[in-house]
């Protein structure tokens, strides 16, 4: 004997459902879960998402300033000597082009830095940051981002001064380590960006010409 065909029961007269016929649409608890679902996997690839980027930007600020270093060595073989920290380095541009175009620090935001009262202050701040010494004819040059927490982590006197890093006192890559050393306690401080201690964490990111030298 064969199994019965289920009926229905529709304003009292009974009858077969239609052949292929099936409930269809989601019901509230499973739509919940598919959002649940999303939230959770949204939740997971966010964070990593943002750490990659940030991880790019400060391979892309370091690649711009050794970029910078690469027009600097070039312009040292012509004028024995590193553009001073008083001269912007718009002269590796022009009248000789030892770079086509300086690079602007890819973490600098407008209005997050307080500008110098000076015509062009907002392009020049713009800028990635540069220090060379001796003043007159210098050997060692710096390059520097303000990193990942936009602002200047360079000290002078106790107080973010772009005039610190201008005359780094520097003849060591140890003045640059990840918990900020103080050089002549009372002047200059340089806090450099070690992701170790955090993604978003305080300091600037360096490029030192001496970077390897003992």
């Amino acid at each position: 004997m064969s199994p019965r065909t289920p009926v229905r029961r529709i304003h009292g007269r009974t009858r077969p459902p239609r052949a292929g016929h099936s409930r269809s649409g989601f019901t509230l608890i499973e739509l919940l879960i598919v959002v649940a679902i999303i939230a959770i996997l949204a939740a997971l690839a966010v964070p990593n998402f943002l750490e990659a980027q940030l991880r790019t930007k400060v391979a892309r600020a370091k690649t711009d300033m050794r970029a910078i270093g690469v027009g600097l060595e070039s312009y040292r073989v012509d004028y024995q000597a590193y553009v001073d920290a008083l001269t912007p380095l718009t002269v590796l541009t022009t009248p000789v082009a030892y770079l086509k175009a300086l690079p602007q620090d890819i973490f600098y935001i407008p209005g997050r830095v307080e500008l110098p009262p000076f015509p062009g202050a907002e392009y020049y701040s713009s800028l990635y940051g540069y220090g060379a010494m001796p003043i007159d004819d210098p050997t060692r040059f710096v390059l520097s981002s303000l990193g990942p927490d936009t602002d200047l982590d360079t000290y002078l006197d106790s107080s973010p001064d772009s005039f610190a890093l201008r005359f780094y006192p520097g003849y060591s890559q140890d003045l640059f380590s990840p918990a900020g050393v103080t050089v002549n306690a009372s002047l200059f401080n340089y806090v450099a960006y070690d992701p170790t201690n955090g993604s978003m964490s305080s300091g600037d990111v360096y490029v030192l010409s001496d970077s390897n030298r003992p």
